[in-house]
């Protein structure tokens, strides 16, 4: 699609039918009272009958079959009397307007990969958000673009000060242009990662069979992370899938732990393609930058500059054409990123603006940040209780970060590729969401995930024979009448008199957490003390106890003539943090805590 000599790819326009516009290339849809304009290089398909019509933008699929088609997809929610029942088993990346009765509604994916930019007076929508810019200025809306002139992709904000980004977990009424939220609706109830595993099975198992009947090519990304690695362990049984890393020169990195890191992110990525015998193409990404005039229309077109150099590849290497990329981005929301400090929840606004992340400096120290915070709530409808049991850090990954920041980046490799992620429908996001902080943070469930379907993807990064699902319970036995449960990352012994842990090796960082958790089947009693004794090394090592409700921090060197502590069914954690990066091996003896059991 064309408008004012700029050529937008994998564009669209959603509009009210007494506005006009000069844009070229491009097809056209009707609906109620919107016309829609969709470039001719964008998917989409149309559905009619007695209920109403449908019309989708990208593409879906039923998580509860992946042998549906599209077009039956279409028609049972076309003719549904609760679509948004219906559409939390519907992944994909999709936009739907549904004309149903006299009623016209807008659905979205779950993370919006089909972007959607919009301007509340005029009730117009778009694909990007300098077209909807362009678009409006033609009819004569005054529009204000942000004095910096930069890429914002924070909150919901645009580059415009007038146009916001669509948030995924709101259903739009074109009727009148008000916002409904369809996410979360029901109160969020915990379960077991094994629990959580065996519900999402049959889901996981009818998408694989939807990419084994999918036709188009397919590549996924991977890295040392644990969210690509859930995603490749998933594609095991799919043909023809190609596996990516793309990297940048670590002397481009900014900071030492940054080149740290990337380090060994790469150093796993090389080691899974040596060993494995799939396809996959590990690229510097600066081998691929475009020219300084491509480099500057991009900056024009996109509300992003995540990496030009990756549509120069896909289209001019790959040659892609709505290749389906199987990304990991939305498996965050299982894994408790937040800080510890939020990990006491409290339903208020003000506590919701804690968890807020991804926010530019400028903003923060801004006279008028909570002004905007609070316009950000009410617009997005975030209220006291609206989590429902899930934790807010999520749900604001989920709207901005998914919903602004990485919804706006698929735009820069759109048509070359449509985007695809496992856990991209409601019903899912719910499921990984459900296991407790700790389980979460530990990768539990994900670990279970790639067990199951591809285990040997669990020993790469790890210097062990047995993969790190199993290292993870071989700290987990009975000790007299306590049950057990020690981290990985635990060296444990056990004699006739007490059980010692310490941290299995050294470096120690300061984001390493050493845990053991202590269940009985009733009350018994223990003696927990540790047998660094050094005055100097006082605020160096914290251990956190935690029991139902409650949870006390000591210093370890305060521990030394012994803490007595009492374990129940519920069972009592036990945490050890280190304040900073510790090099010395002797730093593994300060932190060694002794278990005798009274």
């Amino acid at each position: 699609m064309k408008l004012n000599n700029l050529d937008y790819t994998g564009s669209y326009i959603i509009a009210p039918v007494s506005l006009t516009s000069s844009v070229s290339d491009y097809l056209t849809e009707s609906i109620a009272e919107y016309k829609i304009y969709i470039s001719n290089d964008v998917q989409y398909d149309h559905m009619a009958n007695e209920h109403g019509k449908i019309v989708i933008i990208g593409y879906c699929f039923d998580i509860r079959n992946g042998q549906k088609t599209q077009n039956e997809i279409l028609n049972s929610l076309l003719s549904s009397n609760n679509i948004i029942d219906e559409l939390d088993y519907i992944n994909g990346r999709y936009l739907i307007i549904r004309q149903h009765g006299s009623n016209t509604e807008l659905f979205s994916d779950a993370s919006q990969l089909q972007p959607l930019a919009y301007h509340r007076d005029s009730g117009v929508l778009a694909s990007h958000d300098k077209l909807l810019a362009e678009f409006l200025k033609e009819n004569d809306y005054m529009i204000k673009q942000r004095e910096d002139k930069l890429h914002h992709t924070e909150l919901d904000y645009t580059r415009y000060y007038e146009i916001y980004k669509m948030n995924p977990s709101l259903a739009l009424n074109l009727n009148d242009f008000e916002f409904a939220r369809i996410y979360p609706r029901e109160p969020l109830k915990d379960n077991s990662p094994e629990e959580s595993f065996e519900k999402m099975k049959p889901y996981l198992d009818e998408s694989v069979k939807w990419l084994q009947n999918n036709t188009q090519e397919k590549f996924l990304t991977i890295t040392g992370g644990i969210d690509s690695r859930v995603s490749a362990s998933l594609t095991r049984d799919i043909p023809d899938v190609e596996y990516l890393t793309y990297l940048t020169p670590r002397k481009k990195l900014a900071t030492s732990m940054a080149r740290r890191i990337y380090k060994i992110d790469e150093e796993i990525t090389r080691d899974m393609k040596r060993n494995l015998g799939w396809k996959h193409d590990i690229i510097n990404i600066f081998d691929f930058q475009v020219s300084p005039e491509e480099y500057k229309q991009s900056l024009e077109l996109f509300n992003s500059k995540h990496s030009f150099g990756l549509r120069n590849y896909y289209e001019n290497h790959k040659k892609y054409k709505h290749a389906l990329h199987i990304k990991s981005t939305v498996f965050g929301m299982g894994k408790a990123d937040f800080n510890t400090n939020l990990d006491q929840q409290e339903d208020t606004l003000e506590f919701y603006t804690k968890c807020l992340h991804g926010l530019p400096k400028e903003l923060m120290a801004s006279q008028n940040f909570q002004t905007e915070i609070d316009k950000y709530f009410e617009r997005n409808l975030v209220e006291a209780g609206m989590p429902m049991g899930r934790h807010y850090f999520d749900i604001f990954h989920l709207e901005s970060r998914m919903g602004n920041w990485h919804s706006t980046l698929t735009l820069e490799t759109d048509p070359q590729t449509d985007e695809f992620i496992f856990t991209n429908a409601r019903k899912m996001i719910d499921l990984i969401q459900k296991p407790s902080v700790e389980d979460r943070r530990n990768f539990k469930l994900y670990k279970c995930i790639i067990n199951n379907y591809w285990p040997v993807l669990l020993h790469f990064g790890i210097n062990k024979i047995k993969n790190v699902y199993e290292q993870n319970i071989e700290n987990n036995f009975m000790f007299k009448n306590l049950n057990i449960e020690g981290s990985s990352n635990l060296l444990m012994n056990a004699n006739d008199h007490q059980l010692a842990l310490k941290p299995k090796s050294a470096p120690i960082r300061f984001d390493e957490l050493f845990t053991v958790k202590i269940k009985t089947n009733k009350d018994e009693r223990f003696l927990l003390k540790s047998t660094y004794n050094n005055p100097k090394g006082q605020g160096n090592i914290r251990v956190i106890i935690r029991s139902n409700h409650k949870h006390n921090v000591y210093d370890i060197t305060k521990l030394n003539s012994g803490l007595e502590l009492t374990a129940d069914t519920d069972g009592i954690l036990i945490m050890m943090m280190y304040s900073r990066l510790f090099i010395n091996p002797s730093w593994k003896d300060a932190g060694e805590l002794l278990i005798e059991q009274l």
